[in-house]
């Protein structure tokens, strides 16, 4: 059972005309971070580099779309992971233990309110294929937000 899973799995993962995995620039999306501005809550170019994956073979399929939109999504993730990292470090500098339990709480509450909010937004349109789209769509640009905010962060100190 496992293998036939893993077979259709494989069968309806979205690829280009030669065979590979839809990407995204990870390269594209560092220098979207970089440059949006300190205290802009939204970078205006998150979901940039998924609309360039879209416009490769087989990304322009509600697969495909989705495929993009998650592979950006895991940029702006491993980012977020980071810029939580240096907030950490700032915050256990500047008020220690007890900074440092908030910080890690908010990010659980976060967490908890991006997850809640996609899955809601996926359900209201639970009739079509968009669906799809519109939940990846909210954890790419929720995740993007949330990246930057962190990075500001560590860099508000007292």
């Amino acid at each position: 059972m496992l293998r036939v899973g893993f077979m259709l799995a494989l069968m309806l993962a979205p690829v280009t005309a030669i065979g590979q995995p839809l990407k995204v620039s990870e390269t594209m999306i560092r220098t979207c971070a970089a440059q949006t501005p300190y205290a802009v809550a939204q970078p205006t170019c998150a979901g940039d580099a998924a609309n360039i994956c879209q416009a490769l073979p087989g990304g322009s399929t509600t697969t495909g779309i989705v495929e993009c939109l998650r592979a950006e999504t895991d940029i702006w993730d491993a980012m977020l992971n980071e810029e939580y990292g240096k907030a950490r470090t700032t915050f256990d500098r500047i008020g220690g233990e007890d900074l440092k339990i908030r910080l890690r709480d908010a990010q659980r509450a976060w967490i908890a309110f991006r997850d809640a909010e996609c899955t809601m937004r996926y359900h209201q349109w639970i009739g079509g294929t968009i669906r799809t789209v519109v939940g990846a769509n909210c954890h790419l640009q929720m995740t993007a937000n949330r990246a930057i905010a962190l990075r500001d962060l560590a860099r508000n100190e007292p």
